[in-house]
């Protein structure tokens, strides 16, 4: 029942991740994040690297984790929540959605800054961040460093305080590396036509 209310795209597991691939992974606070302790202190897990270095495994293995433990967890990307959230402006249901899904002891939210917000998508994935402050924990994947954070919400203030309710009590994993997908294509891809 927890797996299927968590909507994890894939399931993953640590024991399948690559250690070897990321130039440079810490792996001692993934393998800490692991045993979900954060959770009870409603702290965040924030991920931060470039696209392929395995931000979304490590976030769908943490959510598996949890789904494991009986906690009630919910795995969706930045762009489908903030569709969801945009969608309910039109039917009035924003508190109903913003309460159900403050309401998750664990949220995880794969993929902030591939695509850039609009005002009221940024206001709202603000309300939530701030409903969800020291209520519960959250899961982030991103691959834009925080000073550019200002470009995803198109607004620094909204950046900054969205930021600052996420890192006051939370772990931090700074991937490196190229892409896992692209690594038998690097050759094709630098070969001239």
């Amino acid at each position: 029942m927890r797996l299927r209310e968590a909507d994890i795209p894939v399931i993953k597991t640590m024991e399948a991740f690559d250690w070897t691939h990321p130039s440079s992974i810490p792996k001692q606070i993934i393998l800490n994040a692991m045993t979900l302790d954060f959770i009870e202190k409603k702290e965040n897990f924030i991920l931060v690297g470039p696209a392929g270095v395995g931000k979304s495994h490590i976030a769908e293995a943490l959510a598996f984790a949890a789904c494991q433990r009986e906690i009630k967890t919910r795995w969706v990307t930045a762009a489908e929540l903030v569709n969801i959230l945009s969608a309910s402006k039109a039917d009035h249901s924003t508190e109903k959605v913003l309460k159900k899904f403050a309401g998750y002891k664990l949220l995880v939210i794969d993929e902030l800054g591939f695509l850039p917000l609009d005002k009221e998508g940024s206001d709202l994935f603000f309300q939530l961040i701030s409903r969800r402050y020291e209520q519960g924990s959250i899961v982030l994947t991103t691959n834009k460093p925080f000073r550019d954070w200002g470009q995803i919400f198109n607004d620094n203030t909204v950046a900054s305080a969205i930021l600052d309710r996420l890192v006051h009590h939370c772990l931090l994993a700074r991937i490196g590396g190229t892409s896992y997908r692209l690594r038998g294509q690097k050759e094709n891809l630098d070969k001239p036509d």
